[in-house]
């Protein structure tokens, strides 16, 4: 009774990650449940395939369960290779599709009304030209070794043609754009073997990181014990700062403190991060902003010698090796260069939990429980020096305005 291999599996997993989640489980469980084609949103609205977050629970209950994931987490999704949370159908993937309606897909009833999603007639087209131009079609044997790597299949050709079975992929034309058939040498060459991976060795194969903390507190405690810390350090807040600042990170929101200054933004920030050091596997990690900032000051940048050099937020945060405990980035007068133009990389893996490219050809994630605590003055207050912040990272973030009250509320 021949299984995948766990070599088989780690080259398939490495050859996944770069994917991003549309093509490796959306896609995969919308022709898997059948949903159709149609060329205009006022077909699609007659449609009786019901599509949405029900039916991609299932796949990744099928398929993307391993165990051995933290609490809250029990899904592993191959699309950067990181666990995610019970509500990730949800929350994450049902943003990626609503981002997309009317660009790859049509969701019945609109948007203001909500209602099953649908695909565009030409969405190989769409898929190929907007999800896959980097990473190329997606290898079906590496999805298929993941999808049974707990199942006997007779020969790697069997595996793959299973996958195509299952997941229906023989529809339209996603063999020829998104999906690939081709089975390489080097997956033949590691094929299957006689026993099935061991759970202790598929667990070593998907983490290898260190556990994240185990709180031993309810959000509301957690609340209660910054106050206090911050009590102690004499920082007098208005009624429900704390908990609007935690309250977003939970919800995976960019906080910005905004405000004349002097209203206590940067001690705010710079004292909420120290009241969490316990938490923390390392110091928070601070970028003053400045007017011509850029990607690469924010990320990192290749030199002339071809070699990777990294900034503050990669080295600390994007390639830690704790990537299950809480992070947190603290961004100075966020809004003195135009937001969008550096941190449009972090914007994209917080949205859709998409890997972040590196210039040196390799691909990072940002850790789940990343708090992104930015300050600025307000745009109305300076508007020769401040760039507005565009809707949709508004969207994004909680904007939490910082009273007038003068530096004595501040200290003691």
């Amino acid at each position: 009774m021949p299984y995948p291999s766990l070599g088989l599996l780690r080259r398939s997993l490495d050859r996944l990650e770069p994917h991003h989640p549309l093509a490796l489980i959306t896609l995969p469980a919308m022709l898997r449940t059948g949903v159709e084609a149609f060329p205009t949103q006022e077909e699609a609205n007659g449609s009786t395939t019901s599509f949405g977050g029900t039916q991609e629970r299932e796949l990744l209950d099928t398929f993307f369960r391993p165990g051995g994931g933290p609490e809250g987490r029990p899904y592993l999704s191959p699309s950067g290779r990181q666990w995610v949370r019970n509500d990730y159908p949800g929350s994450s993937l049902q943003a990626q599709r609503k981002e997309r309606v009317g660009r790859m897909f049509w969701q019945a009833g609109g948007r203001v009304r909500g209602g099953a999603f649908s695909l565009r007639t030409d969405f190989e087209d769409l898929v190929a030209s907007q999800l896959l131009p980097e990473t190329g079609r997606v290898p079906i044997v590496a999805l298929g070794a993941w999808m049974y790597r707990d199942t006997d299949v007779a020969s790697v050709d069997e595996l793959v043609q299973r996958t195509i079975n299952e997941l229906r992929l023989d529809r339209y034309d996603v063999l020829d754009k998104v999906y690939d058939s081709h089975i390489e040498d080097e997956d033949r060459a590691l094929g299957l073997a006689e026993d099935q991976v061991s759970q202790e060795d598929l667990v070593g194969l998907l983490g290898g990181a260190a556990p994240p903390p185990q709180l031993d507190e309810t959000l509301i405690e957690l609340v209660d014990r910054i106050e206090e810390e911050l009590r102690r350090r004499h920082l007098l807040l208005g009624e429900g700062v704390v908990a609007r600042i935690v309250r977003a990170w939970a919800s995976h929101d960019i906080v910005a403190l905004v405000g004349a200054p002097g209203t206590g933004k940067s001690t705010l920030a710079k004292e909420f991060a120290r009241a969490l050091s316990r938490d923390l596997p390392n110091d928070p990690v601070e970028v003053p902003v400045e007017p011509d900032f850029d990607t690469s000051d924010l990320i990192g940048y290749e030199n002339l010698a071809g070699e990777f050099v990294a900034r503050p937020l990669t080295a600390q945060i994007l390639e830690t090796q704790n990537p299950l405990h809480p992070h947190v980035l603290l961004l100075e007068e966020w809004n003195t260069a135009q937001v969008e133009s550096y941190l449009s990389p972090i914007l994209q893996a917080i949205e859709s939990g998409s890997p972040i490219p590196l210039e040196s050809g390799r691909a990072v994630t940002l850790p789940l429980d990343t708090l992104v605590l930015a300050t600025g003055n307000s745009v109305r207050d300076e508007p020769e020096t401040r760039r507005p912040v565009s809707r949709p990272t508004k969207r994004r973030a909680t904007i939490i305005e910082m009273p007038n009250a003068g530096p004595a509320r501040w200290s003691s």
